[in-house]
């Protein structure tokens, strides 16, 4: 009831809190007499409220009340931020057009001349090394597919596929980059793991880019755990890091595109905004649990194939 709520303060009335609100803009107007003209954000849950507040003054000029009003903007900042996101889609694609140009013709040439190499080395160090650089220039080949294919998005010939072979051959090319430093691999691969239907490039960068999140957040001082096991028709595939985490106000955020959580310059925010979208093509999930200073686990999770 109205007569219920006079004299009563408005944080304890809407917010149930004993002491005002941070960032209230209501003790500013008795402090100045002025207006708060600007919009001020303060958030409760998943709403966004825009306030306003302006002083109510005597004959002599005293601030004696304050009117304030608040305007619920959650649908407006949605809008607004996915119009945004749609903005740099729009340019990311025009950029991945213009890299798969500039990248893919140096990089046959490349791929030409160490296909050369192996077939005049006979040193079997040196042969080994030669293949090393093919391995490269090869998951250069498909990052840069992958992203086209994101952009531009086109059905592929999916096809039945054991995810313990696919860690394996992800592993033989990225085992030495992942476990520089005092980091630890660990692997725990299910046995008779039923296969999934899917392309194994795209399901290779999604895995490449679960590694490389979990080597950033060890630091080259931790342990990174990979397992695959199956449950109920789906098989699932983990990445597991004992780095530093997430805070849940983040957390909520990752799957993003352009949002990272890494320092400025050491990441782009598109390496689980591409694999989210690589997952979902698969008709699977990717979910993260993390919280600060107990590490990371992402989990993929994809249907079972049965013939």
């Amino acid at each position: 009831h109205p007569r219920e709520v006079v004299g009563r303060r408005c944080y304890e009335v809407l917010y149930r809190r004993d002491e005002p609100c941070e960032g209230c803009p209501l003790p500013r107007v008795f402090a100045t007499g002025e207006q708060v003209a600007q919009e001020q954000e303060l958030r409760r849950g998943n709403r966004v409220f825009a306030f306003r507040a302006y002083p109510l003054k005597t004959p002599d000029g005293e601030v004696y009340a304050a009117v304030s009003y608040a305007r619920d903007v959650t649908r407006e900042r949605t809008l607004t931020q996915t119009l945004e996101q749609h903005e740099k889609l729009v340019t990311l694609g025009q950029i991945a057009a213009g890299i798969a140009h500039e990248i893919n013709n140096p990089l046959t040439a490349v791929s030409s001349y160490s296909q050369l190499m192996l077939l005049r080395l006979k040193d079997p160090k040196s042969i080994e090394s030669a293949r090393r650089i093919q391995d490269g220039i090869d998951r250069i080949h498909r990052l840069v597919r992958n992203l086209m294919s994101f952009v531009r998005p086109d059905r592929e010939d999916f096809y039945p596929l054991d995810l313990n072979e696919m860690v394996a051959d992800v592993l033989s090319f990225s085992r030495y980059e992942i476990t520089r430093g005092q980091t630890r691999l660990v692997e725990d691969l299910a046995p008779a793991l039923p296969r999934v239907l899917g392309s194994k490039e795209q399901l290779e960068h999604v895995l490449v880019n679960l590694l490389t999140n979990a080597r950033d957040a060890v630091a080259g001082r931790g342990t990174i755990r990979v397992e695959t096991r199956s449950e109920n028709g789906s098989v699932y595939l983990r990445v597991t890091d004992d780095g530093v985490g997430i805070e849940p106000e983040r957390l909520e955020k990752v799957f993003e595109p352009f949002y990272t959580t890494k320092p400025a310059g050491q990441g782009t925010g598109l390496g689980l905004f591409i694999a989210a979208g690589i997952t979902q093509k698969h008709g699977g999930e990717l979910g993260v649990d993390s919280a600060p200073g107990q590490g990371t686990s992402v989990t993929l999770c994809l249907p079972a194939f049965s013939d």
